[in-house]
């Protein structure tokens, strides 16, 4: 029989519990010792149903001979090394069962069975979904087999000691040489800069507004954090709101942009990533409290949306803001906005915006569209009214003539613990397709 994968083998300690370590393919596996060792796992034929139904029955047949089928399953392993085996016979059942082993089997049966159902529930998650193309890379085919491992191999360990990191780190982001991040599944586009600034785009037009400046980081879409009991308040990224002796870094990966805070005894990190089949973006915010009372955080995210082509809101912004209209689900959730189009040739776009906890869409949020109404007359975003004492979002929808979106969370953090928020931005031609 054959399939070989981590498994208990055919030895115990002094509680007669069996062992257990991983095996694998002399040819293939790169551990030392494999050919010493034969043991034969049928959770691992199981797992090969999905590409080779036929001869993986057949082998289950063979190892049900052996005796590996027992009361509730297949057994863990069948030993067939020297060593391990009773004078007499060639093989020894490992007779116990690891529950993980059993679920994965149970698992790889329904992906059989049903055409792989469970591996795309597991693949339509968003954050499975970012990395999916890293399951598309190719197999190197000029890397030469390395037989025979030496300690006097040390020129080669430098070598690969002085390649770039696959994480740029920038420390300190406001003082640091500007540096940015390009993310796109090739129909949506997010930059950022390491201080946190940036644009959303969908093909050639622009969901959110930005405009490159040496001096400040002002337009982008933000996570802001008030502290419920003191009233202190400021951005989740190095810019625009800083806060007394903050410590900030940003990490940028060709997947996910990660900015990381430190206020106090709140950590706080924004992890920003594309949907990879969809058209939009989320972006994590987990707060950590290393503080040893609980906290109360309102988290609020803000940007101001364009909906349109770049070039003709630079031109006339005032006249761009007057056609984008906004509406606000009813239980504050979530904020539509659709740009009315002045031309038939103009193509639709609809965009949502909406918030989700572990526990699936919040229904408790706080929501605004209207950027005068969140910054204040005669204010800037660094002291917006928003964060005043008290303020609490308006909820102000329709042709609001500066549109913006803006959903607000009130957390509770405690002590030594984490959660976790995370910020949608997706669009599309029509409000159907988004629902």
């Amino acid at each position: 029989p054959w399939g070989i994968s981590e498994a208990a083998y055919n030895a115990r300690d002094r509680e007669l519990t069996y062992q257990y370590t991983n095996f694998g393919v002399p040819g293939l596996g790169l551990k030392r010792g494999l050919g010493q060792n034969t043991v034969i796992a049928p959770y691992a034929t199981v797992l090969a149903a999905q590409f080779n139904p036929r001869e993986a029955v057949q082998n289950l047949a063979r190892l049900r001979e052996l005796g590996a089928l027992g009361r509730h399953g297949y057994y863990d392993a069948v030993d067939f090394t020297p060593q391990r085996v009773p004078e007499g016979t060639d093989h020894v059942v490992v007779q116990n069962y690891m529950a993980h082993h059993s679920g994965m089997s149970i698992a790889a049966v329904a992906d059989a069975i049903f055409d792989g159902r469970l591996r795309d529930r597991f693949h339509s998650d968003p954050v499975i979904e970012s990395a999916d193309l890293l399951l598309q890379e190719r197999a190197p085919r000029d890397i030469p087999t390395a037989t025979v491992r030496t300690e006097a191999d040390e020129r080669a360990k430098d070598e690969t000691e002085t390649e770039s990191p696959d994480t740029r780190i920038v420390l300190d982001p406001v003082r640091a040489l500007r540096s940015t991040n390009v993310m796109s599944n090739g129909r949506y586009s997010v930059m950022v800069t390491a201080p946190g600034s940036g644009y959303s785009r969908w093909g050639d037009l622009s969901v959110t507004r930005w405009q490159p400046d040496p001096t400040e980081d002002r337009l982008g879409s933000y996570i802001f954090l008030r502290d419920a009991g003191t009233g202190d308040w400021w951005s989740a990224t190095a810019e625009p709101k800083r806060a007394a002796e903050e410590r900030t870094q940003t990490l940028f990966s060709d997947d996910k942009a990660s900015f990381v805070k430190l206020v106090g005894t709140l950590r706080s990190e924004v992890e920003c990533i594309v949907i990879s089949e969809g058209n939009g973006e989320g972006r994590r915010v987990t707060l950590f409290n290393e503080g040893p009372t609980d906290r109360h955080i309102e988290v609020t995210s803000f940007a101001e949306l364009v909906l349109g082509l770049e070039v003709s809101d630079n031109a006339h912004p005032a006249f761009s803001k007057m056609f984008v209209e906004t509406e606000i689900a009813p239980n504050n959730g979530a904020i539509f906005a659709t740009r009315r189009k002045r031309e038939t040739s103009e193509p639709d776009v609809t965009m949502v915006h909406f918030v989700t906890d572990p526990s699936g869409p919040a229904r408790d949020a706080e929501a605004e569209t209207d950027r005068r109404a969140f910054i204040g007359r005669g204010r800037t975003i660094v002291d917006a009214a928003a964060f005043d004492p008290g303020a609490r979002l308006g909820g102000h929808s329709g042709f609001t003539l500066d549109p913006v979106a803006s959903l607000r969370r009130q957390v509770r953090v405690p002590s030594n613990k984490k959660i976790s928020l995370t910020f949608w931005t997706v669009v599309g031609s029509n409000r159907a397709e988004l629902e």
